[in-house]
């Protein structure tokens, strides 16, 4: 390999399109943010429920409280890395499409 060829290399490796990184970090970001307030009002709801209803003893309310809590905190980071490996391989993909056109194009 020569100088030129790992100079065009190195180049071509840090020439990001950072319009489809901002649009990447922000479509996580809204799934994030709308999952966690998802999330959020579901418990909310959880525990006026408890609250206002007599159907249950106190310590079976607490215990379904905490399984909601632990449930949701798991299902927020599976969504989390759902979300980071779906837009990523998205984004990877559409990278390597916009270069393979770019060859094409340029031959």
């Amino acid at each position: 390999m020569t100088m030129r060829e790992l100079i065009d290399s190195t180049q071509r490796f840090f020439d990001f399109d950072f319009d489809a990184i901002k649009s990447y970090f922000t479509s996580l970001a809204l799934t994030l943010i709308v999952t966690y307030l998802i999330i959020v009002i579901f418990r909310k709801i959880v525990q006026e429920l408890f609250k206002r209803t007599r159907i249950l003893e106190e310590k079976k309310k607490e215990t379904i409280e905490s399984v909601v809590k632990n449930t949701s905190r798991y299902i927020y980071a599976i969504i989390i890395l759902i979300a980071i490996i779906g837009f990523g391989a998205q984004k990877l993909f559409d990278n390597e499409m916009k270069m393979a056109e770019l060859k094409i194009y340029h031959k």
